[in-house]
């Protein structure tokens, strides 16, 4: 009788849903998705100006390398892939869709293993090589803090770094890289040696100005080794990065300098175009487990691209949410990153909420909230049951509840009935089947308000929000 009554519970949560419409009125299909039906296997003469540029040139494993990449063709699958050097097109490590951006960056994970790698460019989905980016050696022990500075189109400028000034500790350099960018671009700040306090910080600066003037900042949280990725200020100028102890305005280091301007960046790499066949270097994306699982049904609704910042009250112990936010991570790809954050504006928060939970219904151990604008995800609540006695016998919070119900923040609306972690009950799986993989993954390879094929689930407006619970077993 029991499970009879969980099981009604459970089809009632599958039933709570509720959408508020929208009065916006924005166009809903880009032009990406005729180019990607123009899409063709045809050779490509490689296009005049296409260029790849990789900073730092030298870098531990598994920091953050950033990719600049100039004259791209424009379609949404372009892509940029990583590899040994030497390797064929056929064995990337790693890659990523531009998403029809012709000039921008990208960050990439530098390898585990200890070599020389390189990027490159391919066309719209295939192997059509369009540029090949300058080697990047992955090593042990400390980073390089002085580049080269990428120059500029149409002039060689060599901005002089700032020499790193006397400080408590000799053993904490920084390196900001590129050397030169863009308003906006993102800045890959690598650190080494840091004294290891949680408030331990890094801040941007413009070149002379007093510590108390910095433009942004970063608290290091206990590491002593490791990089972050700071935004270019939109005012062009000369900036550095400087590194502060405890909370303090203690400096002990300062990076070399960053020279913000207009114009594209121009690394000059030899370009090698290769003719050939078309494969997808992805598997197929799914457009019908799309339709099915997602928020969308009938258009692409998902996070935007970038770093979305998570803020976690519960602390339960022994549950890193981080961990569980990377296993989500993994899946999507690199183009969004879901971050834990202690900040109070983060657009999701995860938290305790016994009364709202238990309205719900007898064994409702959770549920995640969501909303979207535009097709774009824009805010998530996931409630927590907290440990204690409820419904008649003790519940506390354990892994699975946090991965199933930020899999629904981070785009999947429905629930599985196949054994694993996204099931409507909770089964003691932390599996995420393949089902759900492909439904994330394709989501986060396709663009915001994507026109999905004449889907035959029931079509959504572009705002809207969603409840979603999960019953314990």
């Amino acid at each position: 009788m029991k499970r009879n009554k969980v099981f009604f519970i459970a089809i009632l949560g599958l039933l709570l849903i509720t959408f508020i419409s929208g009065c916006t009125n924005v166009p809903m299909t880009p032009s990406v998705e005729k180019e990607l039906n123009d899409a063709s296997g045809v050779s490509v003469i490689e296009i005049a100006g296409t260029s790849l540029s990789a900073s730092p040139s030298v870098i531990v494993p598994g920091g953050n390398i950033t990719v600049n990449f100039t004259g791209a063709p424009g379609y949404y699958r372009d892509w940029i892939g990583l590899f040994k050097v030497g390797s064929n097109n056929y064995s990337r490590i790693s890659y990523q869709y531009l998403r029809g951006q012709k000039n921008g960056s990208l960050i990439f994970k530098a390898p585990n293993t200890i070599g020389q790698y390189e990027f490159r460019l391919f066309r719209n989905g295939s192997y059509t090589k369009l540029a090949t980016s300058n080697q990047v050696v992955v090593q042990n022990g400390a980073l390089n803090p002085t580049p080269t500075p990428t120059p500029l189109a149409g002039s060689s400028p060599t901005p002089t770094p700032t020499p790193t000034p006397p400080s408590t500790n000799n053993n904490s350099p920084l390196s900001a890289s590129p050397s030169v960018i863009v308003p906006g671009g993102n800045i890959t700040v690598n650190f080494t040696g840091a004294p290891g306090y949680y408030r331990d910080w890094i801040g941007l600066f413009k070149v002379g100005s007093n510590n108390y003037s910095r433009i942004s900042y970063q608290y290091l949280r206990g590491q002593k080794n490791g990089s972050l990725i700071f935004k270019a200020p939109n005012t062009i100028g000369q900036y550095e990065f400087r590194l502060f102890r405890n909370g303090s305005y203690t400096k002990l280091a300062t990076s070399n300098q960053v020279v913000v301007q207009n114009g594209a960046l121009n690394p000059t790499p030899t370009p090698t175009p290769l003719a050939g066949s078309s494969p997808t270097p992805s598997s197929p994306i799914n457009y019908q487990l799309i339709s099915q699982y997602s928020y969308g049904k009938n258009n692409v609704v998902r996070w935007r691209d970038g770093i979305i910042k998570v803020k976690d009250s519960t602390n339960y112990p022994g549950i890193n949410v981080q961990d569980v936010l990377n296993q989500w991570n993994s899946i999507i790809g690199g183009t969004t990153t879901f971050q834990l954050s202690t900040d109070s504006t983060s657009p999701i928060t995860i938290f305790y909420d016994a009364a709202s939970i238990t309205s719900q219904g007898n064994g409702v151990w959770g549920y995640a909230t969501v909303w979207w604008s535009n097709y774009q995800l824009i805010k998530a609540e996931v409630r927590i049951l907290p440990e204690g006695n409820w419904y008649g016998y003790p519940i506390k919070p354990k892994y699975e509840l946090y991965l199933h119900e930020l899999g629904h923040v981070v785009g999947f609306a429905g629930h599985t009935n196949d054994g694993s972690v996204m099931d409507a009950i909770a089964n003691g799986s932390t599996t995420i089947s393949s089902t759900t993989r492909s439904v994330i993954n394709g989501l986060y390879n396709l663009p915001i308000g994507y026109a999905l094929a004449k889907s035959p689930y029931n079509n959504v407006p572009k705002d809207g929000m969603m409840v979603i619970p999960l019953v314990n077993r």
